[in-house]
């Protein structure tokens, strides 16, 4: 929805979607949709848990919040 909202505005935007998750399932050697810790995945069952995030590194660095 962003990248189609951007690309209304005149914007270039590419939606890569579960691109990430992909790429930690190949990195993990997974072979089945499996939950990833503080990760959205809602191809794998239970994978909508999210805890909160307190690494003080990743915080410092988000710029905006699109939701509270």
């Amino acid at each position: 929805m962003l990248a189609a909202a951007l690309c209304a505005q005149g914007y270039q935007a590419l939606d890569i979607g579960n691109t990430d998750t992909e790429y930690e399932w190949y990195r993990r050697g997974y072979t089945q949709k499996t939950p990833i810790e503080n990760k959205l995945v809602y191809e794998a069952r239970a994978g909508e848990r999210i805890g909160e995030i307190t690494d003080e590194t990743y915080l410092s660095q988000v710029i905006a919040r699109l939701v509270e």
